[in-house]
């Protein structure tokens, strides 16, 4: 009886030893539950506070002022070139909006339909809030003379012509509109005008149509390489669609209304066959024709 007395009592410390043992367990896992909790919990509320913070700050930067464009900065390569028409342009367009979405590209495309005497225009960001703009313009190429007839003044002398003829000089660009001449310009190439002009051209004019200022090139440069003919000074006359090209002793008639490259074509054979001194004109405007005209000393 004994015996069995203790058998179960050592059989019975096993038992007690995992019930105490689970109670352990089950005791550690509610604290690592709830401390997993806690974490979790602290974790969601640092999120969302780092998460309110960027939603401020980047409200701050896209919709605030301090993105905002506010300044507009010319630079110019010649004092002639308005700066305030820049500003009042881009204001328009800029002015007040975020520099960060503001296209720099779009504003140089529409400076430049705008303004044609520029030949380039770079729009950089300064930031926060400042538009730097760049102008350079076209350097003159030419210089234009031209006959200018005012309107003789009210009660003149009976007797007086109707108009007042002036001679009047302007500077030219490579696309034959009227641009501000450089301080020192001094002309390559002078095209007289034989049209009678009956106002001033204003300054960023188209002029001279463009077409005709590239056969004029085209016309000197063909002469220079080919021929040594350094042309100098070009009568046009556009109503009667054709230049002059004055070269040493002797002038050329050309064209415009046909190819300026074959009509020269035909100078070569001249340029072989005259004795250039004594002639006056060559005119290769006929086709498959060359006509010449010979000075001639009048002998008293």
């Amino acid at each position: 009886m004994k015996n069995i007395w203790s058998w179960l009592r050592r059989s019975k410390r096993p038992q007690s030893r995992t019930i105490q043992f689970q109670q352990r367990t089950q005791k550690t896992a509610s604290f690592s539950t709830v401390k997993r909790r806690s974490f979790r919990s602290f974790k969601q509320k640092k999120a969302i506070i780092f998460f309110t913070i960027i939603v401020f700050l980047l409200s701050f930067i896209f919709l605030g002022p301090f993105l905002q464009i506010k300044n507009i900065v010319v630079e110019r390569t010649n004092l002639s070139i308005d700066s305030t028409k820049v500003q009042q342009t881009l204001y328009e367009k800029a002015f007040g909006k975020n520099i960060l979405f503001f296209s720099s590209f779009q504003a140089e495309k529409i400076l430049k339909e705008q303004f044609l005497l520029w030949k380039e225009i770079n729009i950089t960001k300064e930031y926060p809030d400042t538009l730097h703009v760049f102008v350079k313009h076209y350097v003159p190429y030419a210089l234009l003379r031209a006959s200018l007839e005012y309107e003789a003044p009210e009660g003149g002398q009976e007797g007086e012509g109707d108009v007042a003829p002036e001679e009047k000089e302007y500077a030219i660009n490579q696309f034959g509109i009227i641009t501000p001449p450089d301080e020192g310009f001094l002309p390559e190439l002078t095209i007289v005008y034989k049209e009678t002009l009956n106002q001033d051209p204003l300054m960023g004019e188209p002029f001279v149509p463009v077409e005709d200022i590239q056969k004029i090139q085209d016309a000197r440069k063909i002469l220079l390489e080919e021929y040594d003919i350094n042309v100098k000074k070009v009568e046009y006359f556009q109503n009667g669609r054709e230049i002059r090209l004055f070269a040493l002793h002797y002038v050329l008639w050309i064209d415009l209304t046909k190819d300026v490259k074959a009509q020269l074509l035909k100078f070569e054979y001249a340029f072989s066959q005259f004795s250039f001194p004594s002639i006056e004109y060559i005119d290769l405007r006929i086709k498959d024709r060359v006509i010449f005209k010979e000075i001639v000393n009048d002998e008293s």
